[in-house]
Protein backbone atom coordinates (compact mmCIF):
# COMPACT_ATOMS: atom_id res chain seq x y z
CA UNK A 1 0.00 0.00 0.00
CA UNK A 2 2.93 2.35 0.83
CA UNK A 3 4.53 1.68 -2.57
CA UNK A 4 1.25 2.34 -4.35
CA UNK A 5 0.81 5.65 -2.50
CA UNK A 6 4.36 6.72 -3.33
CA UNK A 7 3.75 5.86 -7.01
CA UNK A 8 0.72 8.16 -7.28
CA UNK A 9 2.53 10.96 -5.38
CA UNK A 10 5.52 10.83 -7.71
CA UNK A 11 3.31 10.61 -10.82
CA UNK A 12 1.02 13.45 -9.86
CA UNK A 13 -0.03 14.21 -13.47
CA UNK A 14 -1.27 10.63 -13.95
CA UNK A 15 -3.11 10.90 -10.64
CA UNK A 16 -4.87 14.10 -11.75
CA UNK A 17 -5.90 12.51 -15.07
CA UNK A 18 -7.29 9.40 -13.36
CA UNK A 19 -9.14 11.54 -10.81
CA UNK A 20 -10.62 13.64 -13.61
CA UNK A 21 -11.87 10.53 -15.46
CA UNK A 22 -13.38 9.08 -12.27
CA UNK A 23 -15.18 12.39 -11.65
CA UNK A 24 -16.55 12.51 -15.22
CA UNK A 25 -17.63 8.85 -15.03
CA UNK A 26 -19.42 9.57 -11.73
CA UNK A 27 -21.33 12.51 -13.21
CA UNK A 28 -22.31 10.42 -16.23
CA UNK A 29 -23.54 7.56 -14.02
CA UNK A 30 -25.43 9.94 -11.73
CA UNK A 31 -27.54 11.17 -14.65
CA UNK A 32 -28.53 7.61 -15.52
CA UNK A 33 -29.51 6.46 -12.04
CA UNK A 34 -33.15 5.44 -11.65
CA UNK A 35 -35.15 6.88 -8.79
CA UNK A 36 -37.07 4.15 -6.97
CA UNK A 37 -39.85 4.52 -4.39
CA UNK A 38 -39.11 1.07 -2.95
CA UNK A 39 -35.99 -1.11 -2.98
CA UNK A 40 -35.96 -4.05 -5.39
CA UNK A 41 -37.07 -7.08 -3.39
CA UNK A 42 -38.08 -10.52 -4.62
CA UNK A 43 -40.99 -11.57 -2.39
CA UNK A 44 -41.45 -14.94 -4.14
CA UNK A 45 -45.21 -14.54 -3.69
CA UNK A 46 -48.27 -14.53 -5.93
CA UNK A 47 -51.97 -13.88 -5.47
CA UNK A 48 -54.97 -15.49 -7.19
CA UNK A 49 -58.18 -13.46 -7.04
CA UNK A 50 -61.56 -14.63 -8.30
CA UNK A 51 -64.81 -12.66 -8.28
CA UNK A 52 -68.17 -14.50 -8.16
CA UNK A 53 -70.92 -11.98 -7.47
CA UNK A 54 -73.84 -13.07 -5.32
CA UNK A 55 -72.24 -16.25 -3.96
CA UNK A 56 -71.99 -16.92 -0.23
CA UNK A 57 -68.70 -17.58 1.53
CA UNK A 58 -69.48 -21.32 1.69
CA UNK A 59 -70.16 -21.43 -2.06
CA UNK A 60 -66.95 -19.52 -2.76
CA UNK A 61 -65.00 -22.02 -0.64
CA UNK A 62 -66.51 -25.10 -2.30
CA UNK A 63 -66.82 -23.92 -5.92
CA UNK A 64 -63.89 -21.53 -6.34
CA UNK A 65 -61.19 -21.74 -3.65
CA UNK A 66 -60.97 -25.52 -3.23
CA UNK A 67 -60.71 -26.41 -6.98
CA UNK A 68 -57.97 -23.81 -7.43
CA UNK A 69 -56.08 -24.97 -4.32
CA UNK A 70 -56.30 -28.62 -5.42
CA UNK A 71 -54.64 -27.71 -8.72
CA UNK A 72 -51.91 -25.38 -7.47
CA UNK A 73 -50.88 -27.76 -4.68
CA UNK A 74 -49.66 -30.10 -7.43
CA UNK A 75 -46.88 -27.60 -8.14
CA UNK A 76 -43.64 -28.51 -6.36
CA UNK A 77 -41.60 -25.87 -4.59
CA UNK A 78 -44.39 -24.08 -2.72
CA UNK A 79 -43.78 -23.00 0.87
CA UNK A 80 -47.39 -22.44 1.89
CA UNK A 81 -50.82 -21.58 0.50
CA UNK A 82 -53.25 -19.31 2.36
CA UNK A 83 -56.79 -18.53 1.22
CA UNK A 84 -59.65 -16.29 2.27
CA UNK A 85 -63.17 -17.04 1.04
CA UNK A 86 -65.72 -14.31 1.55
CA UNK A 87 -69.03 -13.33 0.01
CA UNK A 88 -68.50 -12.88 -3.73
CA UNK A 89 -64.70 -13.12 -3.65
CA UNK A 90 -61.88 -15.66 -3.30
CA UNK A 91 -58.30 -14.62 -2.48
CA UNK A 92 -55.38 -17.06 -2.41
CA UNK A 93 -51.84 -16.12 -1.37
CA UNK A 94 -49.02 -18.46 -2.41
CA UNK A 95 -45.41 -18.32 -1.17
CA UNK A 96 -42.53 -20.06 -2.92
CA UNK A 97 -39.67 -21.75 -1.05
CA UNK A 98 -37.09 -19.26 -2.34
CA UNK A 99 -34.25 -20.81 -0.31
CA UNK A 100 -34.35 -24.16 -2.11
CA UNK A 101 -36.19 -23.57 -5.41
CA UNK A 102 -35.89 -21.56 -8.62
CA UNK A 103 -38.50 -18.86 -7.96
CA UNK A 104 -39.10 -17.91 -11.61
CA UNK A 105 -39.64 -21.52 -12.65
CA UNK A 106 -42.01 -22.27 -9.76
CA UNK A 107 -44.07 -19.11 -10.41
CA UNK A 108 -44.31 -20.02 -14.09
CA UNK A 109 -45.60 -23.51 -13.19
CA UNK A 110 -48.01 -21.91 -10.73
CA UNK A 111 -49.52 -19.66 -13.39
CA UNK A 112 -49.93 -22.65 -15.72
CA UNK A 113 -51.70 -24.53 -12.93
CA UNK A 114 -54.16 -21.65 -12.45
CA UNK A 115 -54.88 -21.66 -16.20
CA UNK A 116 -55.57 -25.42 -16.05
CA UNK A 117 -58.33 -25.13 -13.44
CA UNK A 118 -61.55 -26.26 -15.13
CA UNK A 119 -63.91 -27.19 -12.29
CA UNK A 120 -65.29 -23.69 -11.91
CA UNK A 121 -68.92 -22.50 -12.16
CA UNK A 122 -70.21 -22.11 -15.71
CA UNK A 123 -71.67 -18.68 -14.95
CA UNK A 124 -68.35 -17.28 -13.68
CA UNK A 125 -67.93 -13.93 -15.45
CA UNK A 126 -64.11 -13.80 -15.35
CA UNK A 127 -61.32 -16.33 -14.96
CA UNK A 128 -59.15 -16.24 -11.80
CA UNK A 129 -56.68 -13.35 -11.92
CA UNK A 130 -53.09 -14.45 -11.25
CA UNK A 131 -50.60 -11.76 -10.19
CA UNK A 132 -47.03 -11.96 -8.93
CA UNK A 133 -46.07 -9.58 -6.11
CA UNK A 134 -43.14 -7.55 -7.40
CA UNK A 135 -41.68 -4.65 -5.41
CA UNK A 136 -40.69 -2.86 -8.64
CA UNK A 137 -44.24 -2.93 -9.98
CA UNK A 138 -46.01 -1.07 -7.17
CA UNK A 139 -48.30 1.85 -8.10
CA UNK A 140 -46.22 4.93 -8.91
CA UNK A 141 -48.96 7.57 -9.06
CA UNK A 142 -52.73 7.93 -8.67
CA UNK A 143 -54.82 10.30 -10.77
CA UNK A 144 -58.32 11.51 -9.87
CA UNK A 145 -60.69 12.43 -12.70
CA UNK A 146 -63.38 14.68 -11.21
CA UNK A 147 -66.53 15.96 -12.89
CA UNK A 148 -70.05 15.09 -13.91
CA UNK A 149 -70.66 11.50 -14.98
CA UNK A 150 -73.87 12.27 -16.85
CA UNK A 151 -74.05 9.99 -19.90
CA UNK A 152 -70.82 8.43 -18.54
CA UNK A 153 -68.83 11.53 -19.55
CA UNK A 154 -66.29 11.20 -16.70
CA UNK A 155 -65.80 7.46 -17.19
CA UNK A 156 -65.35 7.83 -20.94
CA UNK A 157 -62.66 10.43 -20.29
CA UNK A 158 -61.01 8.15 -17.70
CA UNK A 159 -60.99 5.28 -20.19
CA UNK A 160 -59.39 7.51 -22.85
CA UNK A 161 -56.74 8.67 -20.37
CA UNK A 162 -56.08 5.04 -19.43
CA UNK A 163 -55.38 4.11 -23.06
CA UNK A 164 -53.03 7.09 -23.50
CA UNK A 165 -51.10 6.29 -20.32
CA UNK A 166 -50.69 2.64 -21.26
CA UNK A 167 -48.92 3.73 -24.46
CA UNK A 168 -45.98 4.88 -22.32
CA UNK A 169 -43.05 2.46 -22.34
CA UNK A 170 -42.59 2.92 -18.58
CA UNK A 171 -46.19 2.02 -17.65
CA UNK A 172 -47.04 -1.58 -16.86
CA UNK A 173 -50.77 -0.97 -16.55
CA UNK A 174 -53.49 1.39 -15.38
CA UNK A 175 -56.30 0.27 -13.08
CA UNK A 176 -59.53 2.28 -12.84
CA UNK A 177 -61.41 2.40 -9.53
CA UNK A 178 -64.95 3.73 -9.33
CA UNK A 179 -65.30 3.16 -13.07
CA UNK A 180 -68.80 2.31 -14.31
CA UNK A 181 -68.77 -0.05 -17.27
CA UNK A 182 -71.47 0.36 -19.88
CA UNK A 183 -74.41 -2.04 -19.68
CA UNK A 184 -77.74 -2.30 -21.48
CA UNK A 185 -80.66 -2.82 -19.09
CA UNK A 186 -83.73 -4.68 -20.34
CA UNK A 187 -86.86 -4.27 -18.21
CA UNK A 188 -89.40 -6.86 -19.27
CA UNK A 189 -93.12 -6.18 -18.88
CA UNK A 190 -94.93 -9.31 -17.59
CA UNK A 191 -98.26 -8.01 -18.85
CA UNK A 192 -96.98 -7.40 -22.40
CA UNK A 193 -95.21 -10.78 -22.40
CA UNK A 194 -98.43 -12.60 -21.45
CA UNK A 195 -100.30 -10.73 -24.15
CA UNK A 196 -97.74 -11.79 -26.79
CA UNK A 197 -97.26 -15.28 -25.26
CA UNK A 198 -93.49 -14.77 -24.92
CA UNK A 199 -91.37 -16.42 -22.20
CA UNK A 200 -88.23 -15.11 -20.49
CA UNK A 201 -86.14 -17.96 -21.92
CA UNK A 202 -87.30 -17.05 -25.40
CA UNK A 203 -86.09 -13.48 -24.89
CA UNK A 204 -82.75 -14.61 -23.46
CA UNK A 205 -82.11 -17.00 -26.34
CA UNK A 206 -82.88 -14.27 -28.86
CA UNK A 207 -80.43 -11.88 -27.19
CA UNK A 208 -77.67 -14.52 -27.04
CA UNK A 209 -78.17 -15.34 -30.71
CA UNK A 210 -78.04 -11.67 -31.70
CA UNK A 211 -75.06 -10.61 -29.57
CA UNK A 212 -72.21 -12.71 -31.01
CA UNK A 213 -68.67 -12.22 -32.27
CA UNK A 214 -67.25 -15.46 -33.63
CA UNK A 215 -64.70 -16.48 -36.30
CA UNK A 216 -66.09 -18.07 -39.45
CA UNK A 217 -62.95 -19.62 -40.91
CA UNK A 218 -61.11 -18.84 -44.16
CA UNK A 219 -62.40 -18.24 -47.67
CA UNK A 220 -59.79 -19.14 -50.28
CA UNK A 221 -59.61 -18.62 -54.03
CA UNK A 222 -56.80 -18.78 -56.56
CA UNK A 223 -55.54 -15.25 -55.83
CA UNK A 224 -56.05 -14.59 -52.13
CA UNK A 225 -57.36 -15.82 -48.80
CA UNK A 226 -59.93 -13.91 -46.74
CA UNK A 227 -60.77 -14.31 -43.08
CA UNK A 228 -64.47 -14.54 -42.27
CA UNK A 229 -65.81 -13.30 -38.95
CA UNK A 230 -69.36 -12.86 -37.71
CA UNK A 231 -69.53 -9.55 -35.84
CA UNK A 232 -72.97 -8.90 -34.39
CA UNK A 233 -72.26 -7.21 -31.08
CA UNK A 234 -74.98 -4.83 -29.92
CA UNK A 235 -73.70 -1.25 -29.74
CA UNK A 236 -76.85 0.93 -29.48
CA UNK A 237 -80.22 0.87 -27.75
CA UNK A 238 -82.08 0.97 -31.07
CA UNK A 239 -80.38 -2.26 -32.18
CA UNK A 240 -81.69 -4.01 -29.07
CA UNK A 241 -85.13 -2.49 -29.38
CA UNK A 242 -85.44 -3.78 -32.95
CA UNK A 243 -84.37 -7.29 -31.94
CA UNK A 244 -86.82 -9.82 -33.42
CA UNK A 245 -88.09 -12.18 -30.72
CA UNK A 246 -90.65 -14.17 -32.71
CA UNK A 247 -92.45 -14.31 -36.02
CA UNK A 248 -95.34 -16.60 -37.07
CA UNK A 249 -96.89 -17.91 -40.27
CA UNK A 250 -99.25 -14.95 -40.54
CA UNK A 251 -96.31 -12.55 -40.66
CA UNK A 252 -96.87 -11.09 -37.21
CA UNK A 253 -93.59 -10.06 -35.60
CA UNK A 254 -92.76 -9.46 -31.95
CA UNK A 255 -89.81 -7.17 -31.25
CA UNK A 256 -88.06 -6.61 -27.94
CA UNK A 257 -89.42 -3.05 -27.76
CA UNK A 258 -92.95 -4.51 -27.82
CA UNK A 259 -92.44 -6.32 -24.51
CA UNK A 260 -89.67 -4.41 -22.70
CA UNK A 261 -87.99 -1.08 -22.04
CA UNK A 262 -84.32 -0.95 -23.10
CA UNK A 263 -81.99 1.47 -21.30
CA UNK A 264 -78.36 2.44 -21.95
CA UNK A 265 -77.00 2.37 -18.39
CA UNK A 266 -74.03 1.16 -16.32
CA UNK A 267 -73.17 -1.94 -14.36
CA UNK A 268 -73.85 -1.93 -10.64
CA UNK A 269 -71.06 -0.09 -8.83
CA UNK A 270 -69.45 -1.93 -5.89
CA UNK A 271 -66.83 0.74 -5.10
CA UNK A 272 -67.51 4.48 -4.82
CA UNK A 273 -64.59 6.91 -4.97
CA UNK A 274 -64.31 10.60 -4.08
CA UNK A 275 -61.63 13.29 -4.30
CA UNK A 276 -62.00 16.36 -2.07
CA UNK A 277 -65.57 15.25 -1.30
CA UNK A 278 -66.47 15.15 -5.03
CA UNK A 279 -67.35 11.96 -6.95
CA UNK A 280 -64.33 10.85 -8.97
CA UNK A 281 -62.83 8.04 -11.01
CA UNK A 282 -59.34 7.02 -9.85
CA UNK A 283 -56.62 5.87 -12.25
CA UNK A 284 -53.82 3.94 -10.50
CA UNK A 285 -50.69 3.83 -12.66
CA UNK A 286 -48.22 0.97 -12.14
CA UNK A 287 -44.71 1.28 -13.55
CA UNK A 288 -42.64 -1.44 -15.16
CA UNK A 289 -39.74 -3.01 -13.33
CA UNK A 290 -36.63 -0.85 -13.62
CA UNK A 291 -38.44 2.24 -14.89
CA UNK A 292 -37.49 5.64 -13.46
CA UNK A 293 -40.27 6.65 -11.07
CA UNK A 294 -39.62 10.41 -11.19
CA UNK A 295 -39.40 10.42 -14.99
CA UNK A 296 -42.64 8.44 -15.22
CA UNK A 297 -44.50 10.83 -12.89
Amino acid sequence: MKALTEFFIKNNKLTLVLTFFVFIFGLFSLGRLNAESYPSVNFAMATIKTMYRGASADDIEAKITKPIEDEIRKVSGLKDVKSVSQSGESNILVRVDMDNEDVEEVLSDLQKAVDRVSKLPQDLEERPVYKEINSEEFPAIELAIVGSNENRARDLLADAIKEDLEDSKSVLGVRLIGFEEREFSIRLSPEKMRRQHVSVNEVMNAIKTRNVNIPGGNLKDTAKENLIRVEAKVTTVSELQDLLIRTNFTGQKVYLKDIADVLDSEKEKFVKTRFNSEPATLAIVTKKAGADTIKLV
